[in-house]
């Protein structure tokens, strides 16, 4: 008997920090911000529905309801405009990009993301090479309908899962 409540009380030990830890990182009414530089909030929680709104950097946006890995969130300035964000999209800390700094936002949100412009140092560093096919591709923009049919006859999920 003494060996089982010594048990008990050693796995309640392990057990207790891990479910304090497993506790939801979001709730309902939290303010999140936008740490990327643009993104579309959706109209449901798959990455293949409608774009609902733009929401840009350092917006910030209110918690409604939320997923493991979505968050169902309005735009704090426009509460008109709602969607679905992914959670790598959005972080729990005010950005604030006050004060004068030699940097933009977009070479923040990477910085932030332990990334840095390494095709700029790239192309510096080899002026020889042309990167102007590289430019013209990143330029492409596709028709969201086309990506959607594409996905489907490829039985691709999306990214949702």
């Amino acid at each position: 008997m003494r060996k089982s409540i010594k048990l008990l009380i050693c796995l309640s030990m392990f057990l207790l920090p891990a479910s304090v830890f497993a506790a939801d990182k979001y709730k309902q009414g939290d303010t999140v911000y936008v740490s990327v530089k643009s993104t579309n909030l959706k109209a449901s929680e798959s990455s293949a529905s409608k774009n609902a709104a733009t929401v840009k950097y350092t917006d910030a946006l209110k918690i409604e309801k939320f997923t493991d890995k979505k968050l169902y969130v309005s735009l704090v300035n426009s509460p008109e405009k709602k969607g679905w964000i992914k959670t790598s999209e959005i972080t729990k800390k005010k950005i604030t990009t006050k004060g004068k700094t030699s940097v933009t936002n977009n070479e923040i949100t990477l910085s932030a993301k332990g990334m840095t412009n390494v095709e700029a140092e790239f192309k510096a560093n080899n002026p020889s090479l042309n990167f102007t096919a590289v430019d013209s591709i990143e330029k492409i923009i596709l028709d969201r309908a086309i990506v959607i049919a594409f996905a489907a006859q490829g039985k691709l999920n999306m990214g949702d899962e």
